[in-house]
């Protein structure tokens, strides 16, 4: 069972920052396979997440900047 949240904070200079929580609990019979195979799609769908936040950054940055 994978909880997670994702903080967006504001920073000063109008940036954002990505900053997830993820709790991992792993309940049952799992082999050190098992595990390591849930911590590897774990990383991959952070970092498609992290991707998907950084392209909304830029995307949100060129908007600010067309109308400053």
């Amino acid at each position: 069972r994978v909880h997670g949240d994702t903080a967006v904070t504001s920073e000063r200079n109008g940036g954002a920052t990505f900053a997830p929580v993820i709790t991992l609990q792993v309940q049952g019979s799992a082999n050190e396979e098992d595990v390591e195979n849930m911590k590897k799609s774990l990383r991959e769908v952070v970092k498609e997440l992290y991707e998907e936040f950084r392209d909304d950054e830029r995307e949100r940055l060129a908007l600010k900047s067309q109308y400053a």
